[in-house]
C-alpha cells in the first residue's frame, strides 16, 4: 500500500538507547507515540503511514561517557553534574560552528536531512509531512527548516519542506536562547505552510508544555510575531501533564538567530 503521509520525529536532550544503525523507520524512542497514534486511526491505519525517527544523541554520547567516566574515577560525580553532563551539555554542544573543528550542528543537521530524504523516497513528493519534536529537537528543526529556505541554495520540494502540513512540538525551550534578540527582531522560521497559511486555518504550529516543567515553555510570551501568531490562530499551545519532573533522571544553549 502507498504510503500517503509522512512523519518525523526527533528526540531531544538526554540519553537515548537507541541503536544508530537501526533502521531509521523502527520506532524507539518514539514507540509510546507510535502506538498511541496507530490506536487512534482507523480503516488501514499505520500502513499508510511512513515513519521515521531523527536520531543525533549518539553525535555527543561518545564524548560525554568519556567526561563522565574520568569524574567517576575522581570521586566527583553528584546528581546535579550528572543532570549538566547528560542532558544540558547536549544543548550546549548544539550551535552554529565558530570553527572548522566545531562541527556538532553540521552532523546532526546532516542526520535530518538524511532522515527527510528517506522520507521523501516513503511517499509520493506532494505527501503531507508532519513534523514531531520533543525538547531541544524542536530547536533543531526549526534552525534546519531556517537553513533550508533562508540560506543558498534554497532546497526545494518535500526536503524543503514544500509539503510541510503540522509542526508538533513537545517541551519546546526555544525561549530560553532568544533572550538575547530583541523582540521586534524574533521571526519565527516560516515554511510554505507558514505563508500560506489564511484566518481560519486549523493551526499548524500545535505547542505542548508542562506548567510544571522547567524545561518547557509557551512560545506566545516571547512576544512579536510568535504572539501574533497564535492570535492569528496559526500556532495553538496547550498545557498537558507529563508526570513528575525529576531532574535527577531527566531539554538548551543554542545558537539561535533573530528568525530561527
Amino acid at each position: 500500500m502507498t504510503k500517503t503521509v509522512a512523519v518525523a520525529v526527533i528526540h531531544g536532550m538526554g540519553i537515548q538507547t537507541r541503536d544508530p544503525y537501526l533502521p531509521t523507520h523502527v520506532p524507539t524512542f518514539s514507540t509510546d507515540l507510535y502506538a498511541r497514534v496507530e490506536a487512534e486511526l482507523t480503516g488501514a491505519g499505520m500502513r499508510t503511514v511512513a515513519w521515521r525517527e531523527i536520531f543525533w544523541q549518539d553525535i555527543l554520547q561518545r564524548r560525554q561517557d568519556r567526561y563522565y567516566d574520568r569524574l567517576q574515577h575522581s570521586g566527583l560525580v553528584t546528581v546535579l553534574r550528572k543532570f549538566v553532563m547528560t542532558r544540558l551539555s547536549d544543548a550546549a554542544s548544539y550551535r552554529l560552528p565558530s570553527n572548522p573543528s566545531d562541527e556538532v550542528y553540521t552532523e546532526i543537521h546532516g542526520r535530518v536531512r538524511s532522515v527527510l530524504e528517506e522520507l521523501r523516497e516513503d511517499v509520493a513528493g506532494d505527501a503531507p509531512l508532519v513534523l514531531v519534536a520533543h525538547s531541544l529537537g524542536a530547536h533543531i528543526l526549526s534552525n534546519f527548516i531556517y537553513d533550508a529556505i533562508e540560506k543558498p541554495p534554497y532546497v526545494n520540494g518535500f526536503v524543503g519542506f514544500e509539503t510541510l502540513s503540522s509542526f508538533i512540538t513537545f517541551g519546546t525551550n526555544i525561549p530560553v536562547f532568544l533572550m538575547s534578540i530583541a523582540e521586534d527582531d524574533l521571526c519565527p522560521m516560516a515554511p510554505k505552510v507558514a505563508r500560506d497559511w489564511q484566518t481560519g486555518d486549523p493551526a499548524w504550529w500545535l505547542n505542548h508544555y508542562d506548567l510544571h516543567d522547567p524545561l518547557a515553555y509557551p512560545l506566545e510570551m516571547l512576544g512579536g510575531k510568535y504572539a501574533q501568531m497564535v492570535k492569528d490562530g496559526a500556532m495553538a499551545e496547550r498545557t498537558v501533564r507529563s508526570g513528575p519532573q525529576i531532574p535527577s533522571r531527566g531539554g538548551s544553549r543554542t545558537s539561535v538567530r533573530g528568525c530561527g
